[in-house]
């Protein structure tokens, strides 16, 4: 597969310079590329390195409400983090057609992937459930990049198993910034985003406040996910959050499936349903933060230095001969909040205008 044109760019750094291999993910925003760098040229003298490209067409992007705002946020926010657990960004930059953003690659796939293929032998429409020692592998790798990102006053507010990616040696990447939020005080973000059935009520119901304990009810919620299967609530009930929380909302979003789990125990079961609790003042993670997550009984026994270290060998690890992604899958929609009607595709030059200044690491040294 060709990466663009065959002579390379000696003013700046792009699409030239690297060699696309082939789709590694794809949705209604564009397709992200296993690449390899062509050049020598550039900061990090990385000639036959391995990245994974993101492209994001700009009719795609022009045609959404927040679509521009969306890929200057993802830029901005992932070139000021580094951290093993997070898509480390190495490059952005433009065509006529597309922005590009270049990235850590992960071959093997999203865990949203992971929990579909292991049931397609059996054709099944349920999920397969990780057993509880896997879970515990990747959330306390989400939480380690969520705690980087939180101390940075980053919120990434879209917490769900697609934005998990698995790399070669099965160690996880939290990736897609796209509507992440940078601001001084991060517990006191009044701005709903995120994907519905994810979303902690407080983001949902009109007019309030949220911050860092939204993010605990979102990896709560994939905490049930990876456990049972499917999420505690589908996003009709938990839309009717917008009215406020009383006591027959509580009583009919009771937990029955993680009540009733048999293979799961009795920390695990508390564990999950202490962070998805409705109210933000019950919530594990409200008070004490992070180290009170970690402190649970569920995890407390865990090796989290064997994982930040990455010496403990993975529960599974994955198949990179093969694409491990689904095409035609579109949640980019949700991502972006919604689409205009009769966007053109044609860029008029006033259009063109509003990618000015994206760009990153793309200098020539």
């Amino acid at each position: 597969m060709g990466g663009g044109a065959t002579k390379i760019n000696k003013e700046a750094i792009d699409i030239t310079h690297f060699e696309l291999e082939r789709i590694i993910g794809q949705g209604g925003f564009g397709k992200v590329y296993a690449c390899r760098k062509k050049s020598d040229m550039g900061k990090l003298n990385d000639k036959e390195q391995w990245y994974a490209i993101k492209k994001l067409e700009k009719d795609f992007i022009l045609k959404s409400k927040t679509g521009v705002e969306s890929v200057f946020t993802e830029l901005s926010s992932v070139r000021d983090l580094i951290h093993q657990n997070i898509c480390n960004c190495h490059y952005g930059f433009l065509s006529d057609d597309a922005v590009y953003i270049v990235l850590d690659i992960a071959f093997g796939g999203d865990l949203r992937y992971a929990l579909k293929q292991s049931k397609l032998k059996e054709k099944s429409t349920k999920l397969k459930i990780f057993d509880e020692y896997r879970s515990k592998f990747y959330l306390v790798q989400v939480l380690d990049a969520l705690d980087y990102c939180h101390s940075k006053n980053i919120l990434h507010r879209d917490i769900k198993p697609e934005n998990m990616l698995i790399v070669t040696n099965g160690y996880l990447k939290l990736t897609d910034f796209g509507i992440s939020l940078k601001c001084d005080d991060i517990e006191a973000c009044k701005a709903r985003s995120g994907t519905m059935g994810y979303m902690a009520p407080e983001i949902i119901k009109s007019g309030s406040t949220h911050g860092t304990p939204s993010e605990w009810f979102s990896f709560g919620v994939c905490a049930h996910e990876f456990s049972l299967g499917l999420r505690p609530f589908d996003a009709k009930k938990l839309a009717l959050c917008r009215g406020g929380i009383d006591d027959d909302l509580k009583n009919e979003m009771k937990l029955k499936e993680l009540e009733n789990a048999k293979d799961l125990s009795a920390e695990g079961k508390d564990f999950i349903s202490t962070l998805v609790t409705l109210e933000i003042a019950g919530r594990l993670g409200t008070e004490g933060g992070s180290k009170a997550i970690r402190e649970h009984a569920w995890l407390k026994d865990f090796d989290f230095a064997g994982i930040q270290a990455q010496s403990i060998k993975a529960p599974f690890l994955p198949d990179v001969t093969v694409a491990n992604c689904d095409t035609g899958s579109n949640d980019a929609e949700e991502m972006f909040g919604g689409m205009e009607d009769e966007v053109k595709v044609s860029f008029t030059p006033e259009q063109q205008a509003k990618f000015n200044g994206y760009g990153y690491n793309t200098e020539i040294a």
